[in-house]
Formats: structure tokens, C-alpha cells, sequence
């Protein structure tokens, strides 16, 4: 079955061009915006600082309890470098290096609450719990550990190897728990042995939806991909079983992330 036929059941919803702002990986700072950086680590103050971080991300929307709480579990701080440390709560992306950001919080919470809410149509709470999830682009491993609080099972790969070992040290607590596995690998077409999912979620953009996954994913499962080259839409594939399977596809927000590179890079 070729690409066009897993895609020819297409349904785009309109997307929220004029309720959400663009947003993704490349949105780092306002014009203007001045950087303090400081060498001091909020530590303990991070409780307030994710509290009133949650409370930003209830005002643009983000209503789902367990994403919130994950937001709130997860030590944002540990995952950039200290001359950051002092914005780790703020609603920004953050460079990480090698051209790359740790994800705006928004952006976290946003996609990971499209997908569970795909995905509770046919499940309880207690089965969302217990989900096999696949991300590609694990960058820092700041997303990695928030699905990871959301879901039963994450797999996690990324191409850029010092960020690989970088996630490898931040969600060590995960990785022991054997909730998280991270991998060294080029994720572009997926990853076939922690296959299949329940969802895949991809961290850079393509330029087509990826259709050829379709046998990597359940019955049922979400792919979650921006798409695009110049105008970016964050599209979200369902798994519909019928005499051929193909994906549903819904458009959600206008977004703007980097594209998604070919190869393994060890620098």
C-alpha cells in the first residue's frame, strides 16, 4: 500500500489560525527581550516557580489535570544549562546548543493534551496510564520526562548525540524506572522496535505527513507531526482500522519549528 492510499481518507479540520498565535521551536524570545543569566539554580523555589507556571498555562487554555500535574512534577531547571537556570519557568523555549531549544512548556502541554484527548475517545484514564508512546527529537529530554509522567511506556530517540547523552543524564530517574528508554538513533521514519504505539509524537517538522508509519502505530493511534515548509500546521493522524487502514487527519494550530534533519551526528 503506497503512501497516497494510507493518506486518501484525509478530513482537516480548520485550524486555529485566529485563536492560537504561531508557536513551536523557533519561538525563543520577544523582540527585545534582555536575558538575565545567572549562575544560581532555583532549586528548592522551583515548586513556586512550576505553580505559577501551571497557573499561565491554565490561563492559554491547557485544562487537562494530568498534563498540568506532569508540568508540575518535572524539574524544567535540571534540563537547561545554569546560566539559564533563572528563566527555566518562564513560558519560553531555551537553547540547549548545537542549534537546538528545550520546548516552550506551552508547546509541551498543548500537543501532549491533543493526543490524550484523541486518544480518551475509546479509553479510560487508567489505559491512557498505560500507553506506548514513541517520541522523535528527544533534544534535552525535557519532554521525554513529562510523557513519561502522562504515559505507561516512552521510547525516545535522538540523532544528535551529545544531546543524547545529555537526556541520558536528565532523565536518569525515568530511565531506571524502566518508564523511559532513550535511544541514539535517526527517528525520521520511525523506530520499528518499540513498535507498535499508541502515539507518536515528532519534536521538528516535515515537510509531509508522515503516512508510511501507519504500521507502526495501534489500532486507533495518533501520529503528531508539524507539517509544512513555509506555512507550518500541526497535524494529528488517527489509525482508523477498515478494509485498508489509513490515517484521519485533524489540523490544529498554526506552528513553527525547526525541520526535522537526516542522520546521526556525533560532533
Amino acid at each position: 500500500m503506497g503512501t497516497k492510499d494510507k493518506l486518501r481518507r484525509l478530513s482537516v479540520g480548520k485550524a486555529d489560525v485566529n485563536l492560537m498565535p504561531r508557536w513551536g521551536a523557533r519561538v525563543l524570545f520577544e523582540p527585545g527581550t534582555k536575558i538575565k543569566k545567572t549562575s544560581s539554580n532555583p532549586g528548592l523555589a522551583s515548586l513556586t516557580l512550576r505553580k505559577k507556571l501551571i497557573d499561565r498555562l491554565r490561563k492559554r487554555g491547557i485544562v487537562d489535570a494530568t498534563v498540568l500535574k506532569a508540568i508540575g512534577i518535572v524539574e524544567r531547571h535540571r534540563f537547561v544549562d545554569s546560566a539559564l537556570a533563572s528563566m527555566a519557568y518562564e513560558d519560553l523555549a531555551l537553547p540547549i546548543g548545537f542549534k537546538q531549544t528545550i520546548s516552550q512548556p506551552f508547546v509541551v502541554a498543548r500537543t501532549i493534551s491533543i493526543v490524550r484527548k484523541l486518544l480518551s475517545k475509546n479509553r479510560s484514564e487508567d489505559e491512557l496510564a498505560h500507553l506506548n508512546i514513541l517520541e522523535v527529537g528527544c533534544g534535552c529530554g525535557y519532554q521525554a520526562a513529562v510523557l513519561s509522567e502522562c504515559f505507561g511506556q516512552v521510547t525516545s530517540v535522538e540523532r544528535i548525540h551529545p544531546l543524547y547523552e545529555k537526556a541520558l543524564k536528565n532523565c536518569a530517574e525515568y530511565v531506571s524506572k524502566r518508564k523511559l528508554k532513550l535511544h541514539f538513533y535517526d527517528g525520521k521514519s520511525g523506530f520499528n522496535d518499540g513498535a507498535p504505539y499508541d502515539a507518536i509524537f515528532f519534536s521538528a517538522s516535515l515537510e509531509k505527513f508522515p503516512g508510511e508509519l501507519i504500521e507502526q502505530v495501534k489500532d486507533g493511534g495518533v501520529v503528531l507531526a508539524p507539517t509544512g515548509i513555509n506555512l507550518q500546521y500541526l497535524l494529528a493522524g488517527i489509525k482508523e482500522v477498515s478494509l485498508s487502514e489509513s490515517f484521519s487527519i485533524s489540523s490544529y494550530d498554526v506552528v513553527s519549528y525547526v525541520p526535522l534533519r537526516e542522520g546521526l551526528d556525533r560532533l
